[in-house]
């Protein structure tokens, strides 16, 4: 009897030299990961570990940092520049949880409503009111005029010229002169505006005796940016949307008719508003569900326009940062990026929940922290080759991550230092770090059962730097150590091994120090179907 011959088991050699990022959907790429601790894709098409957070410097409570010119650090209470600790400016509030907003030499500090000259040095109240304690006289400068002088003991150091201020409390030419003025000429003492009566003619002398109040006042604002020398806000209380005299962060109801006015709009969409950012000619305000623009460069002609859209998810307003030329933030059901237009999702990858986010932005990559059940995660997207990487999860709340200097600084709650990320070279091999890579399930085509006959890993480590693989197969849930490496020298190393026959397998590396990925490869033999 003559046997047909038997055809050898066929098998096939993948080999992978670029890898991926984080894949946590049903189905993954044969380069992509399930989950990792500290990786990077800045050796992109390799994987390599993450830059080292540094301490930068240390006080002796938390506090947020900002970068105007120099470094700045906010407390519960006080507001100080780096290597002026003694020189502590008390501030209104005492938390953490301040917005910061930047404008020519100014720091802006809301909700406190105060602005730090970083010029002088002074720290002054946006807001500020005059109210009588004596006797005050009101008169025309000079016979005829409709500049009008109102003095009285301090009545003007609170104030500045040009300020558009609230009166209010006047007995006499009640119509004329309760209500916006601009002053015009100012002293400690005396500030000058123009009124005339009601037939067009000059004020006669007058004296009031109590109750004037003079006030210089803005919206409370939930969100604040700048753009085009100007502060822009909202209000959620009273839907509307402000932005300051142009130059001047403490004027808000400045109405003379001129370029350099104020501006307010009320918006008619539900919801309170998340967030504010500018983005390329043009002022975003958030809502989790719309997205409102306002376009123009000045107040005759700002407009407003509205789009229903995934916005920022409450609680995540500090997660809107630009990314090259690209706003990021983090919505109520994914990361989105935004460009103008409608945004769109950058997270289908990753399954995630988070309750409040916070990030920026460093190399062209957008660094969020995911906070959810008071576990933060630090989640990484690369722009430039749309992959995710992830670092570390903790307990420590983020405070503020700020870039300046091509230099990401953090601030955390539980620490009282300063971090840093600030390494550029890519030959700077450091980092005391554990790390590991989980990669998605590999059935490598087929649902039949194969056989790995080898599968190599193409690593580079620095000395004393070391790593292990793990293999788990089919439904097992325990990881089987196979092999590891310990680097006596900075070297490369493969690591070759082979795997029991399965249906699909994963495999986890796991290390400490500093390595690069450069590739792997795989020998797959077919088998059957059982």
């Amino acid at each position: 009897m003559r046997f047909k011959p038997m055809q050898p088991i066929g098998k096939s050699k993948q080999m992978i030299g670029v890898f991926g990022g984080l894949n946590q959907s049903s189905v993954g790429a044969d380069n992509e990961f399930l989950d990792m601790k500290n990786v990077s894709s800045r050796l992109y098409p390799s994987l390599t570990l993450c830059e080292q957070s540094i301490p930068f410097a240390d006080l002796s409570e938390p506090f947020q940092f900002f970068w105007k010119n120099d470094n700045y650090f906010i407390t519960a209470d006080t507001i100080m520049k780096q290597g002026e600790n003694g020189k502590r400016l008390k501030l209104n509030r005492k938390d953490l949880d301040r917005t910061l907003v930047g404008m020519g030499a100014y720091i802006c500090i809301f909700p406190d409503k105060q602005v730090y000259n970083t010029a002088t040095g002074e720290l002054l109240d946006m807001e500020a009111s005059y109210t009588q304690s004596g006797s005050i006289s009101i008169a025309p400068v000079s016979e005829g005029s409709s500049f009008v002088k109102i003095q009285g003991t301090n009545l003007g150091k609170a104030f500045k010229k040009d300020d558009v201020v609230t009166l209010s409390g006047f007995t006499q030419y009640t119509d004329v002169l309760n209500g916006a003025k601009a002053i015009k000429e100012i002293g400690d003492n005396f500030i000058v505006i123009t009124a005339v009566d009601e037939n067009g003619a000059a004020l006669r002398s007058i004296t009031e005796e109590s109750g004037v109040k003079i006030e210089r006042k803005l919206p409370d604002l939930d969100f604040v940016c700048e753009f085009n020398n100007r502060l822009w806000g909202c209000s959620s209380a009273n839907h509307e949307i402000y932005a300051s005299k142009l130059g001047d962060p403490t004027n808000w109801n400045s109405y003379q008719g001129t370029a350099a006015d104020s501006y307010a709009v009320s918006v008619g969409s539900d919801g309170d508003f998340t967030g504010v950012i500018s983005q390329q000619g043009y002022v975003v305000f958030f809502k989790e569900d719309y997205i409102h623009t306002i376009y123009g460069t000045k107040p005759s002609n700002f407009s407003l326009d509205t789009v229903q859209a995934r916005g920022v998810m409450k609680g995540c307003s500090k997660s809107l940062c630009h990314v090259n030329e690209t706003v990021m933030y983090v919505g109520r059901d994914a990361i989105m990026a935004y460009t103008g237009g409608m945004p769109e999702s950058v997270s289908d990858k990753l399954n995630l929940r988070w309750e409040s986010a916070v990030a920026n932005q460093w190399k062209g990559k957008y660094y969020v922290d995911l906070t959810f059940f008071k576990k933060t995660t630090t989640y990484v997207y690369d722009l430039v080759h749309n992959v995710w990487m992830k670092e570390d999860e903790h307990e420590n709340k983020l405070l503020s991550r700020f870039y300046a200097n091509g230099i990401l600084f953090e601030t955390r709650e539980k620490e009282r230092h300063i971090s840093s990320r600030f390494t550029s070279l890519e030959e700077i091999r450091t980092g005391d770090m554990d790390w590991y890579l989980e990669s998605v399930y590999l059935e490598e085509g087929t649902i039949d059962q194969k056989k790995v006959h080898s599968l190599q890993f193409n690593v580079e480590l620095e000395v004393d730097s070391y790593f292990a693989v793990y293999v788990r197969y089919d439904n097992d849930t325990t990881w089987r150590r196979v092999a590891s490496v310990t680097a006596d020298r900075r070297n490369t190393y493969t690591v070759p091994l082979k795997l029991k026959k399965c249906e699909r397998y994963q495999y986890r590396l796991e290390g400490h120090g500093w390595f690069i990925l450069y590739g792997m490869s795989k020998t797959i033999g077919k088998g059957s179907e059982r």
